[in-house]
């Protein structure tokens, strides 16, 4: 509609000056007309040629939003190469240098020179190395011993310790390299025990001061 209004506009003056025109007969009047007949031919003319201009800009400018339709959503599907996939073989290679492991938990035959020792403040309480102690002897502590902490760390209950190091490695491989090697009469001064030769079941506290 708005394409038409300014053609059918134009048409209608022009129309209206030649009837005005034809009714009076004369050429000198008409001759005298001309100059605004041809100013107003030329500002219709521009009307129409700007309208169909700019609406043929605004047509495609809002038609273009619509002609670009988004990419399908395409799934990414990890290869079998990209995603990792632990199997027994996979496993045994990453805990090779940890010693050799034993299928059931032993007991303390003799005493060892060096045993194992948690450094607290750098376990996470993560519990790996656990399972992995032949003697059992590696342990959550209480709770109310580390108030500050969400999780409790674990410790080594010294007089079982074989010394065998797989804690250590569990911890260096698998978690933070908390787990230590120490000497076992260092740890008997710093905490106060004797260990034994052999497991007794509980811990010795030797006096004050030694």
């Amino acid at each position: 509609m708005r394409k038409l209004f300014c053609p059918l506009t134009g048409a209608l003056i022009l129309s209206a000056m030649a009837y005005g025109a034809w009714l009076t007969s004369d050429p000198v009047s008409l001759l005298s007309c001309l100059p605004a007949i041809l100013v107003i031919i030329a500002v219709v003319g521009g009307l129409i040629v700007g309208v169909t201009f700019f609406d043929t800009v605004e047509v495609v400018s809002l038609a273009q939003p619509a002609l670009q339709v988004a990419p399908p959503r395409v799934r990414r599907v990890l290869s079998s190469e990209a995603r990792p996939i632990y199997n027994e073989r996979k496993i045994r290679d990453v805990m090779a240098g940890l010693g050799e492991i034993p299928a059931k938990y032993t007991y303390k035959r003799k005493r060892p020179r060096e045993v194992a020792q948690v450094l607290e403040p750098a376990c996470t309480g993560c519990g790996l190395c656990i399972p992995f102690c032949p003697t059992d002897c590696i342990e959550v502590e209480p709770k109310g011993r580390w108030p500050n902490r969400t999780v409790a760390p674990v410790h080594v209950r010294y007089d079982e310790c074989i010394g065998c190091g797989i804690c250590v490695g569990v911890c260096s491989t698998l978690a933070w390299d908390a787990t230590i090697m120490r000497d076992t009469d260092e740890i008997e001064r710093e905490e106060g025990i004797v260990i034994h030769d052999t497991f007794s079941g509980d811990m010795v506290r030797l006096p004050t001061g030694f």
